[in-house]
């Protein structure tokens, strides 16, 4: 194609993204008219901050696509030819990724929240002209449609077919474009743009499944599991699955934890320590082995491929904790897993009965005078429940990790643990009677218990002075643990 040629393509391809921009923009500025403003005006709905900050989004979003117009109609105005360079939408794609993932985040919060029912039924004077103005923006919706329902669709829909038309202006102008580093960055734009869509497509019906769970239960477990960020990725209810430790009636995982429901009982893990062993032998080929820090205990799924589904999103979901990024569809990079890292640094608390209840256990990346160690894997606690048969948990758990534990009284430990037990070099402090005194121990520990040579020091807590020292061979007189 000659060069002059392809230049009236890209150009016509420009042409028709400027109308693209210039029709949405028009739209995004009676959305900010008769539905934005009035909304933030109302004052006195609940969550009212979920609608400022989607205003916020609102504005990044509006920005970007004027500043896209403006270069374009500059560039089509002055330049007789036209380039990829010229093309904001190419070169600040992750702007617009970042503005519309803000944007959509926020406005699933507002469905899970259900701020759109709480919007309809405000009493604001403002709101009483909002049919007709409704009316502008969906052809089907009629004054006696739900208010709600005309607010969800109106601050979400336009912005989806927004993403469609820049994909197909992407495609042509991909397809104008002769081999070349331009045509790269146009394939990168291109493909990012369609995860994307995808990731919109995955916050909307997440947060769909998250309204309607809230409504389907009682007030009791919403008020307990129900936060602004929590999504539901899957319910037992839809795909079959059963715990093996306990009756439950039901199985939900989250974005951010694993819960057992039974009647208004729960029991939540958290995903950041929560591992999927493998299951040991003897088990059928459709059970799941969760361990956590605490307990362990398999989930049963009626076949495979409810096994496999249920592995593949508790994997996905555990990563995304760790990595405390959603911005990857759960179904995307061609059904790849990721694997998370079985070794993680974290803080958990204790609840089960034992000498570690209401401890809260903390890895250490430095020890307590501040002296950097490599990064600790940990925690190693949860080696208590390890299966016997996991030979990859037993290498996990053979070394020492650093960390430290903290109980509720003030006595803490703080050195390195060894299959979930003091051992190697440590401090403790005990408090003694007075809330003001405690004894510090500085010795070597063997499997939780202290060995060899160490020096107990009497202390002054709010003061820090030193009453007594003392350097002693045989520890085994000391204060038990």
């Amino acid at each position: 194609m000659p060069a002059s040629a392809q230049e009236m393509t890209i150009k016509e391809v420009v042409s028709s993204l400027l109308r693209v921009e210039e029709t949405f923009s028009a739209h995004l500025t009676r959305i900010n008219a008769v539905i934005l403003k009035p909304l933030l005006q109302a004052g006195s709905l609940e969550n009212v901050k979920f609608f400022v900050l989607l205003n916020e989004h609102f504005q990044a979003i509006w920005h970007l696509t004027e500043e896209n117009y403006r270069t374009l109609k500059e560039s089509y105005s002055t330049s007789e030819s036209i380039g990829v360079p010229d093309v904001y939408l190419v070169c600040k794609v992750d702007s617009f990724l970042n503005a519309y993932v803000q944007y959509f985040f926020t406005f699933g919060t507002c469905v899970v929240l259900q701020n759109f029912e709480q919007a309809s039924r405000s009493k604001h004077d403002d709101w009483k002209l909002h049919r007709p103005a409704l009316q502008e923006f969906l052809a089907d919706f009629s004054p006696e449609s739900c208010l709600a329902i005309g607010l969800y669709t109106v601050l979400q829909k336009p912005f989806r077919d927004h993403l469609q038309q820049y994909a197909c202006v992407l495609s042509k102008l991909k397809a104008a474009t002769g081999q070349s580093l331009e045509k790269e960055k146009i394939s990168d734009a291109s493909e990012k743009f369609a995860k994307l869509r995808s990731y919109v497509s995955q916050i909307v019906d997440e947060a769909g499944l998250t309204a309607a769970l809230w409504k389907s239960v009682g007030n009791k477990i919403t008020d307990v599991l129900c936060t602004p960020e929590r999504r539901l990725l899957e319910d037992s209810e839809n795909l079959p699955i059963f715990a093996s430790s306990s009756r439950t009636d039901r199985i939900l995982l989250f974005n951010d934890a694993l819960v057992l429901m039974q009647g208004n009982n729960l029991r939540s893990f958290d995903l950041k320590l929560l591992w999927l062993e493998a299951a040991p032998n003897g088990t059928e080929n459709h059970t799941l082995h969760v361990v956590t820090p605490e307990d362990s205990f398999f989930l049963l799924a009626k076949g495979l491929e409810a096994r496999a589904v249920w592995q593949w999103k508790i994997q996905q979901a555990v990563g995304q904790a760790l990595m405390d990024k959603r911005d990857v569809p759960m179904w995307g990079d061609g059904g790849k897993c990721f694997a998370p890292p079985p070794c993680r640094i974290a803080t958990f608390a204790f609840r089960a009965e034992g000498r570690l209840k209401g401890a809260t256990y903390e890895a250490l990346t430095t020890d307590p005078f501040g002296v950097p160690f490599i990064q600790g894997r940990a925690p190693t606690l949860r080696s208590r429940i390890s299966p016997p048969d996991s030979i990859e948990w037993l290498l996990l758990v053979s070394s020492l990790r650093r960390g430290k534990l903290v109980w509720p009284n003030g006595q803490n430990f703080a050195g390195d643990f060894k299959e979930g037990l003091e051992n190697g070099f440590g401090i403790s402090l005990i408090p003694q009677g007075s809330n003001d005194h405690y004894n510090c121990y500085k010795c070597h520990w063997r499997k939780g218990q202290m060995d060899g040579y160490g020096i107990c020091t009497a202390m002054r807590w709010s003061t820090k002075v030193i009453l007594r020292t003392t350097c002693v061979k045989v520890l085994a007189s000391w204060i038990a643990l």
